[in-house]
């Protein structure tokens, strides 16, 4: 016991380093057996360094990552013998030799992080986010029990009637998921016009079946069908088997109950070991919750509303701050192309200015359609979109799709000149780097092999630019609400071992921020020190505006001025 104590204590002490590997699910695990809303110390996560470098491991190979990078310790492999020892004392042994060598590649990786100027970068970027998003993680969010039942029967109730649906259209009965009846009764029967991939394959993709809708009402149908079972794949599957996971163990949950924790808040896993550094959130997978959508291929339409189950706690409101378009005023301070900053400044809308400039129309008569167009072509161009893709997903011709690319092209000749420059830099030297100088590093021998490798190369640098820099702000903005949170509303350890405030973060995808925050008097004031610390940035020459929406629940939400 006496050492549980000694543990908590250099978890809750500032000045203090936890040397772990893979320390999101070590520390969640630990957090949660000694009951601790937060850790404080500076941790050094041997997995994330690795990630940083591009050199990733996993604890399957860690001993062998360990040797390849000391220089003077090997790792015994006579450890491992101990793992299923019943002996205390060599268990004890085993982990001691484990400790030791984990804090004895610290320097080594320290030094060669320097030498490629990222160790910085760890210290004032991966570290505090480390101690946030575990924070986060200990937090949960709160599944509405009964919300998630209901949208189970709804869905499979939907799916039954588009079945029923289908099957009238072509007078007789298929398996909706089975590709090979599909092919024979969309082109076969129905002579539907043959829909190829440019490789030549029969294809079945949604950007496909749409351009089929307008011919038949059955792709459209069966496009609708597969976001059904997707949804329930992906989300109501996932999120029944983790409902009250007993993950934690029983004193805790006592500890929560008493601290008016409900029961049915659910505690996920994240990682962000992309190229980009955009976490992920999973088991279960938050980020597979969709946004509402239409069930249009029946006789009375439907709307899908999953968001629903996703619910604040009594006496809190979930508050969301979504950054505006960031990916694009990334790409404006970077290009320094002051069209596109004039643009973005400007309080019309974005996406239907740009949409009337490119089809030379006034903004009133821009449609729905056509903003979505601009939009897509806009976020296409900066990911490598071809035209024939473009014109596939907007169901335009290719003359047209062509236009509207060269188009947008001409509308923004500085920053189309910026993402050549990146293509050229990264052949040039091989890396690119992010707005906080976190880099990605090339193999020129393997990438510039054929023309499709090199392509791909292409996308990737402009892609990592953009995203990793954007991901880089969305850390900082945490670490700084954090640390004005903390001022403003200290944690007070003596009150309860799990103390309670008026606000904490449950969510973080993409570029948005979900918090839940409790309905007082000071709501106001939390939610402009979240505003306020996300808009402000040093390396941004322009502003960073926030959209905020509240509501008791994520799908109902409400524009908050």
């Amino acid at each position: 016991m006496s050492a549980l104590i000694h543990i908590r204590e250099k978890l809750m002490n500032r000045q203090h380093n936890v040397i772990v590997f893979n320390a999101l699910h070590t520390l969640f695990t630990l957090s949660s057996y000694l009951a601790i809303p937060r850790v404080y110390a500076r941790i050094i996560d041997l997995q994330v360094c690795a990630w940083l470098k591009q050199d990733p491991i996993d604890s399957e190979r860690i001993s062998t990552w360990i040797e390849e990078h000391h220089s003077v310790l090997q790792f015994d492999k006579s450890l491992d013998a101990y793992k299923d020892d019943c002996h205390r004392e060599m268990v004890y042994f085993k982990i001691a030799g484990e400790v030791l060598l984990y804090a004895s590649i610290v320097p080594i990786i320290e030094q060669q992080m320097n030498k490629i100027n990222l160790w910085n970068y760890y210290i004032t970027i991966e570290m505090p986010a480390l101690n946030i998003i575990l924070q986060m993680l200990l937090s949960g969010i709160l599944i509405d029990r009964e919300e998630l039942i209901n949208a189970r029967e709804d869905l499979l109730t939907l799916m039954n009637k588009l079945e029923l649906q289908a099957y009238r259209l072509v007078k007789r009965r298929f398996k909706m998921n089975r590709q090979k009846d599909l092919i024979k009764i969309l082109y076969g029967e129905l002579h539907l016009p043959i829909q190829r991939t440019p490789h030549g394959r029969i294809c079945l993709k949604k950007s496909y079946l749409n351009i089929l809708a307008n011919k038949h009402p059955l792709p459209k149908l069966i496009t609708e069908y597969r976001q059904i079972q997707s949804a329930l794949d992906r989300c109501i599957d996932r999120f029944e088997q983790y409902i009250n996971e007993p993950i934690k163990p029983q004193s805790l949950q006592r500890l929560r109950r008493e601290a008016s924790w409900q029961t049915e808040r659910t505690y996920a896993y994240c990682h962000f070991f992309t190229i980009t550094g955009r976490m992920i959130v999973i088991n279960p997978p938050l980020q597979h919750v969709p946004k509402r959508f239409l069930i249009q291929s029946l006789q009375k339409e439907s709307i899908v509303r999953l968001r629903k189950m996703i619910i604040a706690r009594t006496d809190f409101q979930l508050v969301s701050f979504d950054y505006s378009q960031l990916e694009l005023r990334i790409l404006a301070h970077l290009s320094n192309d002051e069209k596109l900053k004039t643009r973005l400044i400007n309080d019309t809308d974005f996406f239907i200015s740009l949409a009337a400039d490119l089809l030379k129309k006034s903004e009133h008569e821009i449609t729905c359609e056509q903003r979505q167009n601009a939009k897509q072509i806009c976020y296409g161009i900066l990911y490598g979109m071809s035209k024939e893709t473009f014109a596939r997903e907007t169901q335009m011709n290719i003359n047209d799709a062509e236009e509207f690319i060269e188009n947008f092209y001409k509308t923004f000749p500085i920053m189309t000149q910026y993402l050549n420059d990146i293509k050229q830099r990264v052949l040039e030297t091989g890396f690119v780097q992010s707005i906080y100088g976190r880099s990605l590093y090339f193999d020129l021998n393997h990438m510039t092999s054929n023309e499709m490798m090199k392509a791909r190369m292409e996308r990737q640098a402009i892609n990592f630019v953009i995203q990793a820099s954007a991901c880089d702000i969305m850390k900082v903005a945490m670490e700084r609400i954090n640390q004005t949170l903390d001022r403003t509303f200290p944690f007070d350890l003596k009150i309860r071992p799990t103390p309670i405030r008026p606000v904490y973060l449950v969510l973080q995808i993409h570029d948005e921020l979900i918090f839940e925050i409790e309905i007082s008097l000071r709501t106001n004031e939390i939610i402009n020190i979240i505003r306020h610390a996300m808009e402000r940035n040093d390396y941004i020459n322009l502003l960073l505006p926030v959209q905020i929406k509240s509501g008791d629940n994520w799908e109902s939400m409400i524009s908050v001025v």
